[in-house]
């Protein structure tokens, strides 16, 4: 199933920079509404006055130089040396499973033992199970029936297009029925999302199920608004509590760390895969003219490959990316990694954090991309490709034959690919280290998309909603499961010879387009049976990527700073790498646009996840 998740701000496919400061403006406002409902105990203390002490100028490096060690600040400040990263620590006693984080003792996890096997199943830590065809004669998994008979309102946005109304719509009604309450939904435009949220929380009418993405640094003092008014589930879902919601137990720990704050749980995360944002090629033109199965052997081999494809006068470019306000520019992501860089946020040693953009090895990865664009290798409408549609029409018309895209879009990839003309399959590129000698690494994700919360209620309320969020997360292949996901037989979807469910034309907008796996979900698998071999190749891919995986150290962690000044911070220093790649600035500017960040904020941030990382 395609999974949408476009930036707000995004019209006609595209976010516009006046689009993209008129959310900084709603965020603006929306952190005075959410400070105003912080109690004062949780609110962040105030940032100090005081100029950050100067720092040394990251050093020169040449762009296909092999991935040096990283460079940090001499006034980077220090934790003690048994801290550990990220908060992974064990907890004796109950589930082997269970860890410690933000001061909590997060979900025991509990994979679900009672539905269908894979037929592809995980072989370690971020693989993901896969499925070829749909389990044959589905079970019903929820003995229980969640609800009382009432209602249930939500806050949550619109990933897809509108559904079906719930007075037509029979799947909607069956879940209802068969939840025993009336969920009912009105799920906001993506590009009004922020500004209605800030509107419901400055008015105190809160839904029952609140919904939010990207962790808690995603809007100003929104840990703290969660904790004023929200339910604290922790005596419910911490530790071995969890056993009640058994649905809910199988999502992985990672995932729930962005459910912690100062010691209570206040959500329950939607699952998505470690192995993420990754970087496609065009496999059919490739092997024809570069070989198949040959991974570039380093930086500079990389280069060249992408010199012979690249073919200006025919329309066909060799790469492409986004180019968007508050993201990295020019695929940095992907080509960052290839240099070694850190995932964000690394340790450096015991006790050290350091920035990506602090380092020898992305100031490395900005002077390549600073190489390509010189030699013509980019697409030439990059600069203004600042959606993900952009970048995919020139890929699927085969005018850039690399381009970064995450691995839920694989499966419209794919089959856009082969229907395209030319034809073509896409593919994941291989990693390689920039060397040629170094292990690659890879930058893991989130292992989520949103949250849901809910509104402070009485001990029986909360539990009925949280019956009926384990209800919701129902395991890939049960009876419950394919209901939310396909519908009713026979109206939404028919089957067919290998048991597959196969939408009717109006089955997409009766089920997948009701946002139920916004508000929960049963853990991420693969499964696309109309694809040939695509549960093999997408696992393949995880199987290569995920033990090169490295974390971003402040996952999970909430910086105040980052949250109130990170887009400005951003947008400021991204625009200055996409002059410097563009070469419209020299490359010794580089150093002080570091500089600039953190004196701007950077440094700030900094000490702020370092005080979570020594709390949590």
């Amino acid at each position: 199933m395609l999974e949408v998740s476009h930036p707000v701000g995004l019209t006609g496919g595209q976010l516009t920079r006046r689009a993209f400061l008129r959310r900084g403006t709603a965020l603006a406002g929306m952190a005075a509404l959410l400070a105003a409902c912080s109690t004062p105990s949780s609110s962040p203390a105030a940032p100090p006055t005081a100029a950050p002490a100067p720092t040394r100028p990251v050093a020169t490096v040449a762009p296909t130089a092999p991935a040096a060690a990283a460079t940090v600040a001499p006034t980077a400040q220090t934790l003690p040396a048994t801290a550990v990263v990220g908060g992974n620590v064990p907890v004796a006693g109950g589930s082997a499973t269970q860890v410690r984080f933000a001061g909590v003792a997060l979900p025991s996890y509990i994979p679900f033992t009672g539905g269908a096997r894979a037929d592809l199943p995980s072989t370690g830590p971020n693989v993901s199970d896969a499925y070829i065809s749909y389990p044959a004669d589905p079970a019903k998994v929820n003995s229980e029936t969640p609800g009382r008979g009432g209602e249930v309102t939500t806050h949550v946005g619109a990933y897809y297009p509108p559904s079906t109304p719930l007075d037509q719509n029979r799947a909607w009604q069956e879940v209802n029925r068969q939840l025993n309450l009336t969920v009912r939904m009105s799920p906001i435009s993506l590009t009004d999302l922020f500004t209605k949220t800030a509107t419901m929380i400055a008015g105190d009418n809160l839904p029952d199920l609140l919904s939010f993405s990207q962790g808690w640094n995603a809007s100003p003092n929104l840990p703290q608004f969660v904790e004023a008014k929200c339910a604290d589930l922790t005596q419910y879902l911490s530790g071995d509590a969890i056993k009640a919601y058994p649905n809910l137990a199988a999502i992985p720990t990672a995932a729930w760390k962005h459910t912690a704050y100062k010691g209570h749980i206040y959500a329950v995360p939607i699952h998505r895969p470690a192995v993420y944002t990754v970087l496609y090629f065009n496999s059919t033109v490739y092997e024809a003219e570069i070989g198949s199965g040959v991974v570039p052997k380093n930086a500079d081999d990389f280069k060249r490959i992408l010199q012979q494809l690249n073919r200006p006068q025919e329309g066909r470019f060799a790469y492409t990316a986004q180019v968007a306000p508050n993201a990295l520019p020019w695929d940095l992501t992907n080509i960052s990694r290839i240099f070694g860089a850190p995932n964000m946020w690394g340790m450096e040693s015991p006790g050290k954090l350091i920035q990506m953009r602090e380092t020898e090895p992305f100031k490395a990865a900005v002077g390549f991309a600073r190489d390509l664009y010189s030699a013509g290798l980019y697409h030439p409408d990059t600069a203004t490709f600042n959606s993900p549609i952009q970048l995919e029409n020139a890929f699927l018309g085969t005018r850039a034959l690399f381009a970064p895209h995450n691995m839920a879009f694989y499966n419209s990839l794919w089959r856009r690919g082969i229907a395209a003309t030319p034809k073509f399959v896409p593919r994941v590129l291989p990693p390689f280290s920039a060397d040629g000698t170094s292990k690659p690494v890879f930058f893991l994700g989130t292992r989520m998309i949103t949250t849901t919360a809910m509104k402070k209620a009485p001990d029986d309320r909360v539990q009925e909603l949280l019956r009926m969020l384990n209800w919701l997360a129902a395991p890939f292949g049960s009876e419950e499961d394919r209901l939310l996901s396909f519908g009713v037989p026979d109206v939404d979807y028919t089957l067919d010879t290998k048991g597959n469910p196969v939408p009717t034309d109006r089955g997409p907008a009766d089920a997948s387009y009701v946002p139920w796996r916004y508000m929960s979900q049963r853990p991420y698998v693969i499964y696309d049976p109309d694809l040939p071999d695509y549960a093999r190749v997408l696992q393949a891919d995880e199987k290569t990527y995920a033990p090169l995986g490295i974390e971003d150290a402040t996952f999970g962690l909430y910086s105040a700073t980052k949250a109130s000044k990170g887009v400005q911070l951003n947008l400021a220093f991204y625009d200055g790498l996409s002059d410097i790649v563009q070469s419209r600035r020299p490359m010794s500017d580089y150093d002080s646009l570091v500089k600039e960040w953190l004196s701007n904020g950077g440094e700030q941030i900094r000490k702020e996840y370092l005080e979570a990382l020594s709390a949590a």
